[in-house]
């Protein structure tokens, strides 16, 4: 048998030998995973919502949301039944959730428009409630009145608060913006400014109450009350301006058979003349309500 020699490996010496370059690269890896888990964790990590003076969103807003949207469409309206209650809430909340309360703008509110379409009913005029206790008031009188409260929209935001946050998905529970923080564009105001826009002027003529703004507390109420009543009570309301000129127009009564027979209508005051006469009629032409 051959002689072999052994010799003892030294238990000082490596197994393996890196080279300078290979170990730079492996601690700028090492560098890399750690960096990214830190990131990872800093954006899942839970943040605490923006806090503002005014009230939350209620705990169950979605339940009273669809439970208003409900009794209108089925109850108050059954014309409107066949709008998807939860498909409305879902597009309303995508107008603010995940978002900054102060920066919600009309745009934001627009899909939730052009899905709920409701047309105020002809022999109505749209009340804009912006003094609202007053303005409902009137309108339980006068049955000709049809207020924003009373649109599909407007029944299911009455005397509501919301609001979102960048810091997650939900809606925020625990503080909204007030009115009184230099907050303008925030989720409320501009819902009501928008579904305020949608009716066109011409197919109904809108009242303007504009004492005071919807979400602001009314300082003197019996001195909003009685300047209200006066400007309703002291007479016919002036002729609308027309277009062209914004002078007060002239009403005038057709007299041709037909339909129309009998009904009111405003004009420019100005002669007829030539269109490119600037002192000439401007053809303004509007439906009045007086029969």
């Amino acid at each position: 048998m051959a002689n072999y020699e052994f010799s003892q490996v030294s238990g000082d010496r490596p197994c393996c030998h890196l080279s300078r370059k290979a170990k730079i690269c492996l601690g700028v890896g090492l560098v890399v995973l750690i960096a990214s888990v830190v990131t990872v964790v800093i954006v899942l990590w839970p943040r605490a919502p923006m806090v503002w003076k005014g009230k939350p969103t209620p705990k169950h807003f979605s339940e009273l949301f669809l439970g208003r949207c409900l009794v209108y469409t089925q109850i108050l309206r059954p014309e409107m039944s066949d709008h998807d209650c939860k498909k409305i809430l879902s597009t309303f909340k995508r107008a603010f959730v995940s978002k900054n309360p102060c920066n919600i703008t009309g745009e934001d509110y627009e899909p939730l428009i052009k899905l709920v379409t409701q047309t105020v009913p002809c022999d109505k005029t749209l009340f804009w409630s912006k003094s609202k206790h007053l303005a409902h008031q009137y309108t339980s009188v006068q049955g000709k009145m049809f207020t924003l409260e009373d649109t599909l929209l407007g029944y299911i935001a009455d005397d509501l608060k919301w609001c979102g946050d960048p810091s997650t998905s939900d809606l925020n529970y625990d503080s909204c913006p007030h009115w009184s923080e230099n907050c303008p564009n925030n989720p409320v105001t501009v819902f009501w400014k928008e579904i305020s826009k949608k009716s066109p002027e011409e197919d109904m003529t809108t009242t303007m109450v504009d004492e005071e703004a919807k979400d602001s507390e009314v300082k003197d109420e019996k001195e909003v009350q009685a300047s209200f009543w006066k400007s309703l009570l002291s007479g016919p309301s002036p002729a609308p301006l027309c277009r062209g000129h914004r002078e007060p127009c002239v009403m005038r009564i057709v007299k041709k058979s037909g339909p129309n027979l009998g009904r009111h209508f405003y004009v420019c005051a100005r002669p007829q003349g030539p269109p490119n006469d600037p002192s000439s009629s401007c053809n303004f032409f509007l439906w009045s309500r007086t029969r």
